[in-house]
């Protein structure tokens, strides 16, 4: 008897905690309504075609008046780009740098503007970074700012620290 009353109360645990787990929140629980969901699809094929050099597919997620900004590792300050052009020569030597970026984390912390997403990356692997003593790459210290217009363009790309004063932009583009 007293066995089947341990069954019965291993039993009815098992399906109060199998029940509960259920409804619990954690880290893997999310949530993104449809334009969120195309934010994170725009940044992820922007990164696909980033890291395999696909010049003509990162173009077209660009508006022709595209922004963006970057670290240069070497002389640890940043480096500015106006207009479709001035982006396409950057992403040119990015992609001769053999350039790659590792993605971590797409996130919003502002739910009311959602047209601006965070990126953070794991790895970034270059040449350059090799050369300066980072043959694995480094793990950025600042992260992405993506801002997208209402047609799921990409307007700006903030890779890094652009308007900082120069202490933070050698801090922050330093391997």
């Amino acid at each position: 008897m007293r066995a089947l009353v341990s069954a019965v109360l291993i039993v009815a645990l098992v399906v109060v905690l199998g029940a509960s787990g259920s409804t619990r929140r954690t880290s893997a629980v999310f949530g993104v309504d449809a334009r969120q969901a195309r934010e994170v699809a725009t940044v992820v094929d922007f990164l696909r075609a980033w890291n395999g050099r696909r010049l003509r597919d990162v173009l077209a997620l660009l508006t022709d008046d595209a922004v963006g900004s970057d670290c240069d590792y070497r002389l640890h300050r940043a480096v500015l780009f106006d207009g479709k052009a001035e982006f396409e020569r950057w992403l040119r030597k990015r992609f001769s740098d053999h350039d790659r970026l590792v993605l971590t984390r797409i996130w919003n912390e502002n739910r009311e503007e959602s047209v601006v997403v965070g990126v953070d990356y794991s790895k970034r692997q270059s040449l350059t970074l090799a050369a300066l003593g980072a043959p694995a790459g480094i793990v950025p210290k600042s992260s992405t700012k993506v801002v997208f217009t209402t047609a799921m363009k990409i307007r700006a790309f903030g890779n890094g620290p652009g308007g900082a004063p120069p202490d933070q932009q050698r801090r922050i583009c330093s391997p």
